[in-house]
């Protein structure tokens, strides 16, 4: 049968446990035995002591009546004299109730007892018939019995010393032995403490350096069994832990590869281009598209990637997805990235995405790039051909927009009510036309790359002002209030000043055309920061409703309820287009009957084309 490890621990800790009581007992003992032998001889010596010591003063005090009585004794001295006689035979008694040691004080007492009763005797006569000679007989008297209080006293002070003297070597021969049984117990427990060093900590100490091996990963790390006990127990159970851990791994290491292999597999069967980078930027992983592209090579799996250096074109979107945790989703052909790959210029719309775990620490970036070449080639065609179209229809339609205003002043004739009322309804189907076909060749000038923006210092207060002038006159027919508050100091920008009067202006014709008669239109302009201009076109109109803002911006599209108001539903896709040119923003606030708000926010230093 083994012995336990908690069996191993009494057999250490129980003859420790019991020396220390053994010793203190002991130890407890000699001191209380002791300390009541010493009480107790010193106490009846100490009586002893004094009452010698009063038995001597009281004889001082009688022979000194005994000197005094030769000149005549006085009653007060007889009286002295009675009393110290009667301290002397109360001393007396007590010592001779008090003899402790055997034989000498029982014989100096024994001497003492007539030696006092003869200077009694002799003492009465003296004080009655005083007579020289007596007086020689009663000193000689006298210095007897002093002498013999006085070895009486001596021997019960020697006696004392040497009692005091044998405690002392009883308490140092109990010191001793009750630091001999310390030390005794102090080897026991250095030896049970060595031993549990060797039995107990060392497979400890074995199991721990284990365990933050295997921690490390070392799972080939076998602890020795050293012992048959608990501990040799949790070494074996230790190592059967590693043996299935070295299982659990194999299994996770065939399933990761599995996993990695599919998610790349995953990746490569993308056409378009995929390449992730770890937190440090280095390559993990590139689909076959994204290698061709950027002339890479995909890492090796048991090793991280080169330090792949985005193009100058990408470098910024990667830097904010990194730094500044911001994912770029590019769903416009002005966000395009353009690359020559096979001697053709491809277009991509890069999407840009941080990989974070679910406690949202950042693992990496993932780079998309979208292949949009042939879209962008349909959009060109689709722009071209309604440019084309729309000037080709331009040209004829302004000869019967001609035609019809000078039918109508009637300069080649008079015309009947009949053929008013023809050529008027003409006149408002061409003006209806051609400002869709202005706003449609707006449009294709926007969208095409190759017209930059023309850019020059504009002032902000003297633009807005020319707008309003140029609708004031409609403000005016439907009695609207127009406030116009422009900061006090609106810093110049950097912008094209035709293209924003053109976007300024479609806000304020949605504006009046949405405004009923004696409505308010407020057009503010302030900066926001050191490189930022905010304008904002508030309305009292009928309003927008909350399911139809996030299509307002769309081309053709009109809220369905508004809809019998005469326009295009091209004004507001014309001004998103001129503000995202200049690298601005625009939002619109509304709700159904609460009027509308349109927000551009612009770079006053100029921003991207």
């Amino acid at each position: 049968m083994h012995t336990t490890l908690r069996r191993r621990l009494l057999l250490i800790i129980a003859p420790v446990f019991l020396l220390l009581i053994v010793t203190g007992g002991i130890g407890a003992w000699i001191i209380v035995l002791l300390g009541q032998r010493s009480s107790t001889i010193l106490r009846e010596n100490y009586d002893s002591v004094r009452a010698m010591t009063r038995m001597l003063s009281a004889l001082e005090r009688i022979d000194e009546a005994h000197r005094q009585a030769a000149s005549g004794i006085s009653g007060q001295m007889r009286a002295l004299h009675q009393q110290s006689w009667a301290e002397f035979d109360q001393q007396m008694s007590i010592e001779e109730n008090n003899i402790t040691i055997l034989p000498e004080e029982q014989q100096l007492v024994a001497l003492l007892q007539p030696a006092a009763k003869r200077y009694r005797q002799m003492s009465d006569t003296y004080l009655v018939q005083p007579d020289k000679q007596l007086l020689i007989s009663l000193t000689e008297q006298h210095a007897e019995v002093v002498s013999l209080a006085l070895q009486i006293r001596d021997l019960n002070d020697t006696h004392m010393y040497l009692a005091s003297q044998a405690a002392r070597t009883t308490a140092q021969r109990a010191i001793v032995g009750i630091c001999a049984g310390l030390i005794v117990a102090l080897a026991i427990v250095l030896l049970a403490l060595w031993w549990m060093d060797r039995t107990v900590v060392v497979p400890l100490k074995a199991m721990r350096d284990a365990a933050r091996s295997i921690g490390q990963g070392e799972l080939q790390l076998v602890v020795p069994v050293l012992s048959h006990d608990e501990i040799g127990d949790l070494a074996n159970e230790f190592n059967a832990m590693t043996r299935k851990l070295r299982g659990y791994k194999q299994s996770d290491l065939e399933t990761l590869r599995l996993a990695q292999q599919t998610r790349q597999a995953t990746i490569d069967s993308f056409p378009d281009p995929v390449i992730v980078l770890n937190p440090q930027g280095q390559l993990e992983s590139a689909n076959p598209a994204a290698q061709q592209l950027f002339g890479i090579s995909s890492p090796s799996p048991d090793n991280t990637g080169p330090h792949w250096v985005p193009p100058e074109q990408l470098q910024k979107m990667v830097e904010n997805a990194r730094t500044q945790r911001l994912n770029i989703e590019s769903n416009s052909f002005r966000d395009v990235v353009t690359f020559r790959f096979s001697n053709e210029e491809r277009a991509y719309l890069p999407q840009i995405r941080r990989i974070e775990s679910p406690e949202q620490a950042y693992l990496g970036t993932a780079v998309v790039l979208n292949d949009v070449t042939r879209f962008r080639l349909l959009d060109k065609y689709k722009t071209d051909w309604v440019a084309t179209v729309s000037h080709e229809l331009k040209t004829p339609l302004t000869s019967v927009r001609l035609a019809v205003h000078v039918l109508l002043e009637e300069v080649v004739g008079s015309l009947n009510p009949k053929q008013i009322e023809l050529l008027l309804e003409a006149r408002d189907g061409t003006e209806r036309l051609f400002k869709l076909i202005e706003q449609l060749l707006a449009l294709a000038r926007l969208e095409d790359s190759a017209e930059l923006l023309q850019r020059e210092m504009v002032d902000i207060r003297a633009l807005l002002q020319s707008c309003i002038d140029e609708v004031q006159s409609r403000l005016d027919d439907k009695q609207l209030e127009f406030t116009l508050d422009v900061a006090p100091r609106m810093p110049l920008s950097f912008l094209d000043p035709i293209r924003l009067k053109r976007a300024v202006s479609n806000l304020l014709d949605n504006a009046i055309q949405y405004t009923p008669r004696g409505g308010r239109i407020m057009l503010r302009a302030e900066p926001t920061s050191t490189n930022h201009i905010k304008l904002t076109l508030n309305d009292s109109g009928v309003g927008i409703p909350a399911e139809y803002l996030p299509k307002v911006f769309d081309r053709f599209f009109r809220v369905p309820d508004q809809d019998q108001t005469p326009g295009t539903g091209l004004g507001l896709a014309i001004v998103k287009e001129i503000v995202e040119a200049h690298g601005g923003e625009i939002a619109c606030e509304s709700q159904s009957g609460q009027g509308t708000a349109f927000i551009i926010t612009l770079p006053t230093s100029g921003g991207a084309e």
